[in-house]
């Protein structure tokens, strides 16, 4: 038996109208997604200008009272260890020292080295081979990792935030 010869037809669909439930499903589905990502990863805005980070050294005594410490003096505790010292963040340099050392349980204070946060470090200037950041010279790992060659590329990391934790 031979079969039988069968003629394709050029069946173009008739007016398919889209699912409006569907449509609002889909539409629905993509406004939580972006919603989702957007509570998980906020957007944030850069800060105006330049952020100091004012850490301060304390050397307590065997009695004093770390909690007592930091409240007395506005710090905010960064570390504490076994050595009975703490270390204290200040959002500027003012007068904290002289406040914390007053305080009973105190030993010594001293700040840490002042670090200072500037807005796009890695940006290059107008110069070649020329970046915004002032230590820019005694980074070593920048060179390491070939940093100064992705710039020169074009790759500026903008949109990225990099948090160290210390």
């Amino acid at each position: 038996m031979k079969p039988k010869n069968i003629k394709s037809k050029n069946i173009k669909p008739k007016n398919i109208k889209p699912n409006k439930r569907i449509l609002r499903t889909k539409l629905v589905a993509i406004i939580l997604i972006t919603l989702f990502i957007f509570v998980q990863f906020p957007l944030q805005a850069a800060p105006a200008g330049p952020v100091e980070i004012c850490k301060l050294n304390v050397k307590l005594s065997d009695e004093a009272d770390i909690e007592k410490i930091a409240s007395a003096s506005g710090g905010e505790i960064l570390r504490t260890g076994p050595l009975n010292y703490l270390t204290l963040q200040f959002n500027d340099y003012g007068n904290n020292r002289q406040k914390v050392l007053a305080l009973s349980g105190v030993l010594s204070a001293e700040w840490s080295k002042k670090y200072r946060i500037e807005q796009d470090l890695v940006t290059p200037s107008t110069k070649a081979g020329s970046y915004h950041d002032p230590y820019y010279s005694e980074q070593w790992n920048l060179k390491k990792i070939r940093a100064p060659e992705l710039w020169a590329e074009g790759v500026t990391g903008r949109g990225i935030v990099v948090a160290v934790v210390d």
